[in-house]
């Protein structure tokens, strides 16, 4: 892999170009849309769809992440040398004082989130205080936006340190950071650094999951399907669990397939009409419910 290929990779041509194959590879292996679909259709993706709609996300996730972390914390070998101080680089960009706070502030917002996404209750206070006052109604958001920020730029710093550490161990005379992704001297060392990448990665991606949590708990949307049957039978709002094998569906009155769910496995042959309708589930709010499909007394 030369110097070209590799700059060329890194660039933002590059990072969009790779996501463009991941697009056409998706389309190899599951050629019928998985990833732009309603939930009314998701409901009805197979397992196997399922693991790669998610790999495809997650992976478009990390490559956008990264690449905005990666590149947003460069810095100057020559001007930010190496040391074995806090914050291990000299003349630090941001004094140590200031990393240390913003630190401390993204532990504490870490174990909020951590409460907030296993406490419900708690959540649910929080909110309803906040929209009381319309002032106070954005700073979910805001601590939302300052946690990402600090959590990415120290995953972002860490990754340019390796980085530093491999231009300097390596002698390899690059100006900044970043550019030692050009100048690595075997493929085997891109396999290395790309390791470091992903297990850094699972590291800030499990730090973001609370927030992740939090966000589906404030707000989610539910799929309920009535389902006419060619012999007439009606069943009432059901839970479309997964698709199975041989043309069947399952349903269920829960919407997970646990032990204390009634499931009903049904041919897809056998299904007349099915109708859907969104309810869109609010904590501390009431529920609200959309049909999906025009029934009679809807038409004016």
């Amino acid at each position: 892999m030369d110097q070209q290929t590799v700059s060329w990779v890194f660039s933002g041509i590059g990072v969009t170009l790779i996501l463009t194959v991941l697009g056409l590879l998706k389309f190899i292996f599951v050629p019928h849309p998985v990833i732009f679909i309603t939930l009314e259709e998701k409901a009805f993706l197979t397992g196997y769809q399922r693991v790669i709609r998610m790999l495809i996300l997650e992976f478009s996730a990390m490559s956008v992440l990264t690449y905005m972390a990666v590149f947003s914390t460069s810095f100057n070998n020559m001007e930010h040398p190496l040391s074995i101080t806090y914050p291990y680089t000299e003349n630090p960009v941001i004094s140590n004082l200031m990393i240390l706070i913003f630190q401390a502030i993204a532990m504490l917002l870490l174990i909020s989130f951590l409460i907030l996404s296993i406490n419900d209750k708690l959540l649910a206070f929080c909110l309803k205080k906040f929209k009381k006052n319309k002032k106070t109604s954005i700073l979910f958001p805001i601590l939302f936006i300052i946690y990402l920020a600090i959590l990415s730029s120290h995953f972002g710093y860490f990754i340019n340190w390796i980085l530093s550490y491999l231009n300097s161990s390596l002698s390899l005379k690059q100006k900044e950071s970043v550019d030692t992704l050009l100048v690595l001297p075997t493929f085997k060392s891109y396999i290395g650094i790309s390791i470091i990448f992903l297990l850094l990665y699972v590291l800030y991606r499990a730090f973001l999951q609370p927030m992740v949590i939090i966000f589906n708990k404030i707000s989610t949307t539910v799929i309920l399907a009535t389902i006419t049957l060619n012999n007439g039978t009606v069943l009432y709002n059901k839970y479309i669990l997964r698709q199975s094998v041989d043309g069947n569906i399952l349903i269920g009155d829960k919407p997970k397939p646990t032990e204390d769910c009634d499931k009903i496995m049904l041919p897809k042959s056998s299904i007349l009409l099915i109708e859907f309708k969104r309810v869109y589930k609010s904590l501390g709010d009431k529920n609200k419910t959309v049909n999906r499909i025009l029934l009679p007394p809807d038409f004016k």
